[in-house]
C-alpha cells in the first residue's frame, strides 16, 4: 500500500500525561488485572498512565470511560470504531486515537530529548542513507530515526500481526513536511509488501522527541 502524503492528516487526537500532574483518573478492575505484575513501580506507574491519556482521548471524542486491555500481542485494545497506540518514557505516557472510518491505523513513539543514542546503535538500525542523514545531527536525529520506525512497528503490528526489525524499515525525512516517508523493506503480506509507503509525522515539543505513523483508510 502506498498513500499519497501531500497533506498532513488531520482528525485523531493525542494527549500526553506527566506523573509529576498526580492524575487522579483510576485504572478499572480490569485494566488494574493487565497491569505488569512483579514489575517495578515505575513500570506500574507508565502502564497507568498511558491508559489515562487513552482514555482522554477518547474522552475528546465524547466516548465515556470505558477498559483499554490488552490484544495477544501486548497491543491495546480500542473500543470499537477507534484506532490508536500508546507510548511510554521516564515519567510520562502519550497516547493518540482516531475514528476507524479514517484510520486504518496510527502508532505512536515518545522519547526524551536528551536521550543519547550511540553510534553503535545507528549501526545496527540504521540503513546506509539514514546512517549519512544522522551523522549531520547525530544527538537529535538517531533519536528521530529510532523513534519514527518505532511507530511504524506500531502502526503496521495489528493489521499484519508479524514483529518487525529496525531493518524492515526505511526512513526519509522531508523537511517542507516535517515529517518521514517510511518504505518497508521486507513483505509482510499484501498489502504491506516491500515497498509500501507510510507517514511518520515527527517533532520535538516540550522535551520529548514525539513521532507519530498515520495511516489513512484508503478513498
Amino acid at each position: 500500500m502506498t498513500q499519497q502524503h501531500d497533506e498532513q492528516p488531520e482528525g485523531f487526537i493525542c494527549e500526553i500525561v506527566h506523573g509529576d500532574e498526580a492524575p487522579s483518573e483510576r485504572l478499572t478492575l480490569q485494566e488494574a488485572a493487565i497491569s505488569p505484575r512483579g514489575a517495578h513501580a515505575d513500570v506500574v506507574k507508565r502502564f497507568k498512565l498511558g491508559r489515562i491519556a487513552a482514555k482522554r482521548c477518547l474522552a475528546a471524542f465524547g466516548e465515556p470511560p470505558t477498559p483499554i486491555l490488552n490484544g495477544d500481542g501486548g497491543e491495546p485494545l480500542f473500543p470499537p470504531g477507534y484506532v490508536g497506540s500508546i507510548s511510554h518514557t521516564l515519567d510520562i505516557a502519550a497516547a493518540v486515537v482516531g475514528r476507524g472510518a479514517q484510520y486504518l491505523s496510527l502508532g505512536i513513539d515518545i522519547e526524551s530529548a536528551d536521550r543519547k543514542i550511540n553510534k553503535s546503535v545507528i549501526d545496527k538500525i540504521g540503513t546506509p542513507q539514514e546512517k549519512r542523514w544522522v551523522k549531520e545531527d547525530a544527538a537529535k536525529r538517531g533519536l528521530m530515526v529510532f523513534c519514527a520506525k518505532e511507530s511504524v512497528f506500531k502502526a503496521l503490528f495489528p493489521m499484519h500481526r508479524k514483529r518487525m526489525n529496525f531493518l524492515d524499515v526505511a526512513t526519509h525525512w522531508e523537511e517542507e513536511h516535517q515529517a518521514f516517508i517510511s518504505t518497508l523493506l521486507t513483505d509482510f503480506g499484501s498489502p504491506w509488501d516491500a515497498g509500501a509507503t507510510v507517514l511518520t509525522l515527527c517533532h520535538e515539543s516540550d522535551g520529548l522527541i514525539i513521532a507519530l505513523t498515520v495511516i489513512e483508510q484508503p478513498e
